[in-house]
């Protein structure tokens, strides 16, 4: 199927943070997300019949009177691929997710996927809960943004199991710098999660207006707290994919 089911990883216990440890430095409560499903495929054939179909459910997943569980839904291009994207989905509970999975429109994709005429290529389950703190993810999704073409950035990191306490310290500051307007002013979201398959693996989901927005962020302090922890030696892979969000 095109969603793979959704299993906890060992080591890696899902709560839900609340009060105090639920708002970001920023003076914001913080929801997290019990789901995040990061998917890639290929359109192979059929394309105008597919981005019909995708539009469609891009748009009835975002409307809350619909999904009241959905907090982000982004439809994504990859960069070095014309027929490639991506989705990226974030939803409060399973059962928000399942909930979605059962729509007509979500059932509409998948028999495309069934047909042939779009291969998925990686579908990777996350969740931002078991991140103590409340920080690692940004919230429901502002409607303002899905009108913007924006560059994006999804990073996937593995880091030593014994440094993700460090981790998590230079990356709750790095995220919290990121998505303060006054520091970052086309920075649109930045958002940390951890794979349920692999614990210490983590991907950041960084959108931005332009490419050039990153420049300004990769000259901040809090930027400055990734890379250095980066040069201690706690990250053991790193991969980066440039996608550009579709507009619909």
């Amino acid at each position: 199927e095109f969603y793979v089911p959704l299993r906890q990883s060992k080591g890696s216990p899902v709560r839900t943070e609340t009060g105090a440890a639920a708002r970001s430095s920023l003076g914001r409560a913080m929801e997290g997300a019990g789901v995040v499903v990061v998917t890639a495929f290929e359109i192979k054939d059929k394309l105008t019949e597919v981005m019909a179909a995708l539009t469609e459910m891009c748009s009835k997943t975002r409307d809350q009177a619909t999904e009241p569980g959905n907090l982000v839904f982004d439809l994504l291009r990859d960069s070095a691929e014309p027929n490639g994207f991506v989705i990226y989905e974030a939803y409060k509970t399973e059962a928000d997710f399942a909930a979605h999975k059962a729509t007509p429109y979500g059932a509409g994709f998948q028999a495309f996927v069934d047909s042939g005429a779009v291969t998925i290529k990686s579908c990777v389950p996350a969740e931002s809960l078991s991140v103590p703190g409340g920080w690692a993810f940004q919230g429901r999704s502002d409607p303002a943004v899905w009108k913007k073409t924006a560059y994006t950035l999804l990073v996937t990191v593995d880091i030593k199991e014994d440094r993700v306490d460090d981790f998590f310290k230079a990356m709750q500051a790095d995220a919290i710098g990121s998505r303060d307007r006054t520091l970052e002013p086309a920075g649109l979201r930045f958002d940390v999660v951890r794979t349920r398959d692999s614990p210490n693996r983590f991907m950041f989901y960084e959108v931005y207006e332009d490419e050039a927005a990153t420049a300004v962020h990769k000259g901040t302090p809090h930027y400055q707290t990734w890379v250095d922890f980066k040069t201690t030696g706690a990250v053991e892979n790193q991969a980066v994919s440039r996608l550009m969000s579709v507009a619909v």
